[in-house]
């Protein structure tokens, strides 16, 4: 916060200076955009709101002297948003999709002075990065609304193309949900994110979400469905060499608590399973073909899983989670 209050110091200076009658140190766009960006950098409560205020004094000075040198546009714009996102304040996705209307009413404004504050994907990204982390009920179908707008803009201009952070953001609105409709909502939005209907593809981020959507979901078949998505993973990787969809230790780690939240009822995955994918992660005499070296979180995931086994599996899983403590 100091290195922020500092910025926003040398700004007052700035204008100070100017006022006692030297025009060629008087802030511009460069110096605002240096103080909102120290804010939006920051943790301290507060600094969104800071950032906005800053944001709010360019608008009204280009306002004054639109032809001056502080001229809002969609970096300094994208600069608050990313600041409103990881405020984490009741409110925040409002806040920033209210910004990005605002953003896109002053770049349709006649005379085109303020051209350069049309939303990007970028600021876009950022607005529905700010529903993903407000908490709010309605987060991911705003989430999703804004992505269904991506899509159209980008008809006629490319530079709000979603990516495949765009989707995996909103993949990670429904994995924070807690809403029934998470997990297969999210397998919709991965079908939509294949290049033949106009998406950018999922990459290994996509795929490690929506197994933990399932993995969270209390669905009887979600160990299966995560099962689903590694395999996946491992033949995308195996048939083209795909660095980005390598199953790594994220990877297998969600898919262990997949398994451990269905060890103990219907369609529970057996305890040979657990084995199988320690084993590609190359435990003991294993030989990973996951690119995923087991730490800690995989030891206390296998613990979790196997201390949840019931009937048959029992006495197995029981043998397991001795082997393991004994590695630790």
């Amino acid at each position: 916060r100091d290195g922020a209050a500092r910025a926003e110091a040398v700004l007052r200076e700035m204008a100070a200076v100017r006022a006692a009658g030297a025009p060629d140190v008087a802030p511009d766009t460069v110096s605002y955009t240096t103080a909102i960006y120290a804010y939006a950098q920051g943790r301290t409560p507060g600094d969104a709101r800071h950032a906005m205020r800053l944001l709010a004094e360019m608008v009204a000075e280009h306002a004054r002297v639109p032809h001056g040198d502080v001229v809002p546009d969609a970096v300094v714009c994208n600069s608050v948003i990313v600041a409103i996102a990881r405020s984490k304040e009741p409110g925040g996705g409002d806040r920033a999709e209210r910004l990005l209307r605002k953003m896109q009413e002053m770049a349709a404004a006649p005379g085109g002075s303020l051209a350069d504050v049309a939303p990007n994907v970028r600021t876009f990204n950022a607005v529905i990065d700010a529903w993903a982390r407000s908490g709010d009920a309605s987060a991911p179908d705003r989430c999703e609304g804004l992505l269904d707008e991506m899509r159209a803009l980008a008809v006629r201009d490319r530079r709000v193309a979603p990516t495949a952070a765009t989707y995996n953001t909103v993949l990670n609105a429904w994995s924070r949900s807690g809403d029934r409709r998470a997990a297969s909502r999210a397998e919709d939005l991965l079908r939509r994110m294949a290049p033949d209907r106009g998406g950018p593809g999922p990459n290994g981020i996509s795929y490690n979400t929506l197994m933990s959507v399932w993995a969270r979901s209390g669905d009887k078949d979600a160990a299966a469905k995560a099962r689903e998505i590694f395999d996946t993973m491992v033949r995308r990787h195996a048939a083209g060499g795909a660095a980005d969809v390598r199953p790594t230790t994220l990877t297998c780690n969600t898919l262990l608590n997949a398994y451990a939240s269905c060890m103990d009822g219907p369609g529970a995955a057996a305890v040979g399973r657990l084995r199988d994918l320690l084993d590609r992660m190359g435990r003991g005499a294993g030989k990973s073909d996951a690119a995923a070296a087991m730490d800690v979180i995989t030891y206390n995931t296998a613990l979790r899983a196997c201390s949840r086994a019931g009937g048959a599996d029992r006495e197995e899983a029981f043998a397991l989670a001795s082997e393991l403590f004994g590695e630790l």
